[in-house]
């Protein structure tokens, strides 16, 4: 972290190195709580797990360097339009990156900040069920993105901020194929076996660990 920010601040805008220390922060907080959870078998409600889970996912401090070469006005940057864009992108990804992980974490007994588990266990349905209604949120987060998406095509703050929105905003909707392709990629989840599981579309459930 200390060679990152060494090497950030000499090209990095002043507004955006004051917005990843913000991030960052919250982000290191919520992985404090996250831990306070686990050594606590808490289980948070659907509402109160993304709350953390916006934060855990790490998606705000990974956002910033997108806008290392800008200095976006506050005004710009939290735009109620373009936090809900960015919002819609976070719970995307952290979506998409439970339902990778799942299967690796109900092996290992480590899924009460999974929102599948947390899914099962409130709404009292089977797991066929909680992927039907994690997918069904995840449609609704994708269609409000887009919804979003089209309203930003008609704002403007003027041809430099334009353009640097316009940069911004691409980098924030590529995210969400970047982390599809490293839940697959990177042998994190699935070893050797992501790009077939990509393709097919098929995992088949570990037995759980037995307990100690």
């Amino acid at each position: 972290a200390h060679r990152f920010w060494h090497l950030g601040v000499q090209t990095a805008s002043k507004t955006s190195q004051t917005r990843f220390l913000e991030v960052f922060d919250r982000y290191t907080k919520a992985v404090v709580d996250q831990a306070r959870d686990r050594s606590a078998a808490r289980m948070r409600t659907i509402e109160e797990y993304f709350e953390i889970r916006r934060l855990t996912i790490g998606t705000d401090p990974s956002y910033v360097p997108i806008e290392f070469a800008m200095d976006l006005p506050a005004e710009v940057y939290h735009h109620p339009t373009i936090t809900a864009l960015s919002l819609d992108v976070t719970d995307i990804i952290l979506i998409d990156n439970d339902l990778c992980s799942y299967n690796k974490e109900q092996a290992a007994g480590d899924d009460l900040h999974n929102i599948i588990c947390i899914a099962m266990h409130e709404l009292n349905l089977d797991l066929d069920g909680a992927l039907a209604w994690v997918a069904s949120v995840h449609r609704s987060r994708v269609a409000h993105f887009f919804e979003l998406w089209e309203q930003l095509q008609s704002m403007s703050w003027g041809p430099e901020t334009d353009a640097d929105v316009a940069i911004y905003l691409d980098g924030l909707a590529n995210w969400v194929r970047a982390n599809d392709c490293w839940n697959f990629e990177s042998g994190r989840y699935f070893g050797q076996e992501g790009v077939a599981i990509q393709r097919h579309r098929t995992v088949e459930l570990m037995p759980k660990a037995a307990a100690s």
